[in-house]
C-alpha cells in the first residue's frame, strides 16, 4: 500500500505570503514557519513559530520590533523580589522615598507640637512672643538647583535652616539667597529631600529679622535635623 501525500499550499520563499485562501483552505511558508488562513472578512492571518523567550535568566521580556527579547539592564529576581531598571533598584527607591516622607512628616509633627508649646507658654507667662517654623520641601530631580518658597515674599539667610536629607547647609557656603529664592552652588541629587525652614512670629507670622545663624541652627537640631 503506498503512502499518500498531502500538500498544502506552500512556499518556500522567504516573506512569501499567498494572495487569498479558501474558508478553512491553509498554506504554509516552510521558510519563514508561518502557517496562514483567511478570515471570512478577507484579513490574512497567520500561526507562527515560538522560538521561546530572549535574553537570559531573570531578564524581563519585551516587544523588540516584533520579537520577545530581554536585556541585563531590566531584570527581575523572583527570590529578593527586586526589579532592576538600567542599575536602579526599584524597592531601594521607593523604600527611600518612603523614609523620606515619613521623616518629613515627623519634621511637621514636631514643629506644630514646639509652636503649640511656645504658644502655650507665651499665654501662661502674659506676654513675649511666640514662633513656629514655617517648613517647604522637595524632592530633587538631580537637575534642578533652585527653590523658590511660596509662602515667603523674601528669605532671610539668618533666620531660615536649608537642609539637604536633614543635614544643614550653610549660606554662602552651600547656597545664596535671593527674594524668596535660594540657589545651591551643587545641584541636589536625584532623590534628594530639600526643606527650607523660616522661623515666624506667631502671630503675625513675619519672620524674626533678629535671630542669628546660631540660633536658627539650634532651633534646627532642636526639630531633630
Amino acid at each position: 500500500m503506498s503512502n499518500t501525500t498531502i500538500q498544502l499550499k506552500h512556499s518556500v520563499e522567504e516573506g512569501s505570503i499567498p494572495v487569498s485562501l479558501a474558508n478553512g483552505e491553509l498554506a504554509i511558508n516552510s521558510f519563514d514557519g508561518k502557517i496562514f488562513y483567511q478570515t471570512p472578512t478577507g484579513e490574512m492571518r497567520t500561526f507562527e513559530r515560538f522560538n521561546g523567550p530572549g535574553g537570559l535568566d531573570t531578564e524581563i521580556q519585551f516587544n523588540d520590533s516584533g520579537v520577545l527579547n530581554g536585556q541585563s539592564a531590566l531584570t527581575y529576581n523572583k527570590s529578593t523580589g527586586t526589579l532592576t531598571v538600567n542599575g536602579l533598584n526599584v524597592s531601594s527607591a521607593i523604600t527611600s522615598s518612603f523614609n523620606h516622607a515619613n521623616g518629613a512628616f515627623d519634621q511637621a509633627n514636631s514643629a506644630i507640637t514646639l509652636a503649640q508649646n511656645a504658644y502655650d507658654q507665651a499665654n501662661v507667662g502674659g506676654g513675649g512672643e511666640a514662633f513656629y517654623a514655617n517648613s517647604e520641601y522637595w524632592i530633587g530631580s538631580g537637575v534642578q538647583s533652585v527653590f523658590s518658597t511660596v509662602s515667603e515674599a523674601v528669605i532671610i539667610a539668618n533666620n531660615s535652616v536649608v537642609t539637604l536629607d536633614g543635614l544643614i547647609q550653610v549660606p554662602g557656603l552651600h547656597y545664596v539667597t535671593s527674594a524668596n529664592s535660594i540657589s545651591f552652588y551643587s545641584t541636589p541629587t536625584l532623590n534628594t529631600v530639600i526643606e527650607i525652614r523660616t522661623l515666624q512670629n506667631m502671630s503675625t507670622g513675619v519672620q524674626f529679622a533678629g535671630v542669628s545663624q546660631s540660633d536658627s541652627i539650634a532651633y534646627a537640631i532642636a526639630l531633630g535635623s
